[in-house]
């Protein structure tokens, strides 16, 4: 079973208005956290040093359902996060962005991304992306490394 068709659909209606990321409900870095996970917030930190081979897991089990770490997407729903460190925020001239990432006026540096994978809302206000962060700062680690090695 995939989650994309039911994620597809809350974005659907988070484009339509009727939610904002941070909102109804969704989760900001206080949430809870399973047994042993570290929920230490470092927004802005710089993140610490991660596997990239964890990362890939990390990215399978989070981010794939939307994104792809393929250089080219599949289709204009899935947004290629290939080469995405150093990347301007909004700038993938292959996919349609909401107007905060647009205009979110940033580069994706490790420290950026750290922000956040952690904490979406915090970084990028109204965006429609509904991702309620992740707060354990070794998986980011591993996340971000596996970002990093992509390109």
């Amino acid at each position: 079973m995939t989650l994309r068709p039911i994620l597809l659909a809350a974005a659907a209606i988070v484009a339509g208005g009727l939610l904002v990321q941070g909102q109804a409900g969704a989760q900001t870095s206080g949430a809870q956290t399973s047994p042993g996970a570290s929920a230490q917030t470092t927004t802005g930190a710089p993140p610490v040093a991660g596997d990239p081979v964890k990362g890939k897991g990390v990215f399978s089990d989070n981010c794939a359902t939307c994104h792809t770490d393929a250089k080219v997407s599949p289709d204009s729903a899935t947004l290629s996060l290939y080469g995405v460190v150093g990347r301007k925020a909004g700038s993938n001239a292959d996919f349609t962005y909401s107007p905060a990432m647009t205009n979110a006026g940033f580069t994706w540096t490790p420290e950026k991304l750290n922000a956040y994978i952690e904490n979406p809302p915090s970084v990028v206000p109204n965006n429609v992306m509904y991702f309620p962060g992740l707060p354990d700062a070794g998986q980011r680690a591993d996340l971000i490394a596996y970002l990093s090695s992509l390109k």
